[in-house]
């Protein structure tokens, strides 16, 4: 399962150095190493490059069996095989002087979705749709290079200051072309509360593994909470592999219906009914984006009267935004003499948008 990283406490008195932690040794020509999160099987150091003049990221693997340290090397390649602005970037791989594997990878200033989530509960639409696209391009590059990450989460997806996000941790990927097979097959790989139904259930993935759990991740950036809660693991897995999605919690939040289909379609429980690509999936953001952004028209006003401001009357969030010049319009006593008109002209106007076909046919 997925493990959550966390940064230890340094400055507390009692704190010990965990048995087997690699605190203190040397690897490579990397120095002042700062200890940034443990998990299961490893630890990650901040650290610097003298010969780049860089900070970056180590990754070091803690002592493990031999299965985990071919898995280990070849999270290394994964990455290494993967040029985007939207995956972290693997710079080197080494094994040190006290024989713990490790590699060196960009160093990325930011937070983690899920911390994101917990400190400011769910996200404007337009804002979750903007950083799954960007989830989605990140994990298409991935796929059309022969790599399914297998466990997209909110965690594992890193979102600086402007916004930008880095896609983490190909811990369990699988390489579709690999002629051996790094994951034992009575080992459940991922976690719980996005792993897609035929990857609970143990069978072969492809990419629509992950279009499921960016799914659910877009789902919880909407709702502020996961689609699926249970009390341990096992229970939290037979729930995601069987229960529909909860997408009337969605509707209940007046999140617009177009971005309603597209999450149902990513989280169907079939991989047939999903979206078959991430460049699917991208098209489909980008026409939300698209419908979101655009401006309402502005009637024509005549000569003498104030303007309306073109606000948008409709957002991804299915809320009303009345312009605000509109309050003050009705103040002026010249403009009350043009209500009448100008009623009749965006009534015109709003007949003739309601005839336009939907910005993303066919989602439902």
């Amino acid at each position: 399962m997925g493990a959550q990283h966390r940064r230890p406490n340094l400055d507390r008195e009692d704190y010990t150095v965990p048995m087997g932690s690699a605190l203190g040794q040397a690897f490579g020509r990397y120095e002042n190493l700062t200890l940034l999160g443990r998990g299961g099987m490893g630890e990650v150091y901040r650290a610097h490059d003298p010969e780049l003049g860089r900070e970056v990221a180590i990754k070091v693997m803690l002592d493990a069996t031999p299965e985990f340290l071919a898995r280990f090397r070849r999270e290394a390649q994964v990455i290494a095989r993967l040029t985007h602005p939207n995956v972290v970037q693997v710079y080197d791989f080494g094994v040190n002087g006290s024989g713990k594997s490790y590699f060196v990878m960009e160093l990325v200033q930011g937070t983690s979705l899920d911390k994101v989530m917990r400190e400011r509960g769910r996200l404007p639409p337009t804002e979750a749709v903007r950083l799954a696209r960007q989830a989605a391009e990140g994990l298409g590059v991935a796929h059309r290079a022969g790599i399914v990450h297998r466990d997209v989460k909110p965690s594992n997806l890193i979102v600086d200051a402007n916004g930008h996000v880095k896609i983490v941790d190909f811990g369990i990927a699988r390489i579709q072309d690999a002629g051996q097979q790094l994951t034992n097959v009575a080992m459940l790989m991922g976690t719980p509360g996005y792993m897609a139904p035929e990857q609970a259930m143990g069978r072969t993935v492809d990419q629509r593994a992950d279009i499921y759990a960016l799914g659910l991740t877009l789902f919880e950036m909407l709702s502020g909470c996961p689609p699926f809660v249970a009390d341990d693991p096992i229970s939290l897995v037979v729930k995601n592999a069987q229960e529909p999605l909860p997408s009337e919690t969605l509707r209940s939040l007046g999140i617009a219906e177009p971005l309603v289909c597209l999450i149902e379609q990513m989280g169907a429980k079939e991989p047939d009914s999903r979206p078959q690509s991430c460049e699917a999936v991208i098209s489909a953001l980008d026409a939300l984006l698209v419908a979101a952004e655009a401006p309402t028209v502005t009637p024509p006003i005549p000569d003498g009267a104030r303007s309306v401001s073109a606000t948008p009357f409709v957002d991804l969030g299915g809320s009303v935004a009345v312009p605000p010049s509109l309050g003050r319009a009705r103040s002026s006593g010249f403009l009350l003499a043009m209500i009448g008109v100008a009623a009749c002209v965006l009534a015109a106007v709003v007949v003739q948008v309601a005839r336009k076909p939907s910005p993303a046919p066919g989602w439902c």
